[in-house]
């Protein structure tokens, strides 16, 4: 099996903590929160925050999907 492998523990590890890297660069106050649960999900928690002032990072969230791809290949 190759150590590039989805399959291989480090390299599954090492991928979740980019992702986690980049969705973390995405909030910017220090109340905002990137969590990971349920094995390879993610969740941005945005404390007092209206929908409207939600809806930026979530499109920014979006627009680096394509990049992430590439990062967790």
């Amino acid at each position: 099996m190759s150590d590039n492998s989805v399959s291989n523990p480090a390299n599954t590890c090492l991928q979740l903590k980019r992702l986690s890297r980049a969705l973390t660069e995405t909030v910017r106050r220090a109340t905002d929160i990137v969590a990971r649960y349920g094995g390879e999900k993610f969740v941005v928690i945005l404390l007092d925050t209206k929908l409207e002032q939600a809806l930026y990072p979530a499109k920014e969230e979006i627009e680096l999907l394509p990049l992430l791809s590439m990062l967790l290949i």
